[in-house]
């Protein structure tokens, strides 16, 4: 229904009239609205965002996940209401030389410290330094992906009875979730994930299939002084490898 509906403008104004009490008797509020990034129909994310200002006319502050099919769209400049910004990956990986570290590998360093703080001293030596880096380079920069990779290497390790992490158990928590990142990949995705990896200034290739890609994480968002973007790192431990020079597409 479009804006103007009145029964769409009678629970926009229920739903001010609600939020200017809380903020009038207790405390100003902020809504965070998760989820909508999930939305992969362009026509979907253009009737949310473009075709209607709804959202943008609650009264208080908003932070919306807002779908990333907009984001490589010309229909992103008739966004109104909104301030983007693009939430990117910490970057783990190097831009000029991708297969080294990048800065984004001591955030996670951190992360996981921080994390077992509560546990003492001990905790901290569990996962040295070195293996840490190796998770948090493959975890693409991604923060659920370390997470989940941290909580297979406790439950591999508690199953072997080992006292901490080794670089046989890592590389067994990283083959696990690489098979699973591999799932539904074909020759079309690989040979434009390769693409990427060839660009030297990984720019995103035009297309949906470049799209389907971020939308499910094989193709991966990165900050410099303008976006790049580059392979999931548990893709480029086998499936996924850089094209010899002067190789034929």
């Amino acid at each position: 229904m479009p804006d103007q509906d009145r029964q769409v403008q009678e629970l926009l104004g229920a739903v001010n009239l609600l939020l200017g009490e809380v903020q009038q008797k207790h405390r100003k509020v902020l809504l965070v609205i998760d989820g909508l990034d999930r939305i992969r129909d362009l026509p979907r994310a253009k009737a949310l965002f473009v075709e209607s200002q709804l959202l943008s006319q609650l009264i208080c502050p908003l932070v919306v996940c807002g779908p990333f099919a907009l984001r490589h769209d010309v229909a992103t400049a008739g966004v109104r209401g909104f301030k983007a910004n693009a939430l990117v990956n910490e970057p783990v990986l190097n831009h000029d030389d991708p297969s080294q570290p990048g800065d984004g590998v001591g955030f996670f360093r951190e992360l996981y410290a921080q994390r077992v703080n509560d546990l003492g001293n001990e905790a901290l030596g569990l996962v040295s330094p070195e293996l840490l880096g190796e998770l948090a380079y493959r975890s693409g920069g991604r923060a659920r992906d370390f997470v989940r990779f941290i909580r297979s290497l406790s439950e591999v390790a508690w199953d072997q009875d080992a006292p901490a992490a080794t670089p046989e158990l890592v590389k067994q928590v990283l083959d696990e979730w690489r098979l699973r990142q591999e799932t539904g990949l074909n020759t079309d995705h690989i040979r434009l994930l390769q693409e990427v990896m060839k660009d030297p200034q990984h720019l995103l290739p035009p297309g949906e299939l470049a799209h389907e890609l971020l939308d499910y994480q094989h193709l991966l968002p990165y900050p410099n002084d303008s976006e790049w973007y580059y392979p999931h790192p548990l893709l480029t431990m086998h499936l996924v490898r850089q094209p010899p020079a002067g190789s034929a597409d």
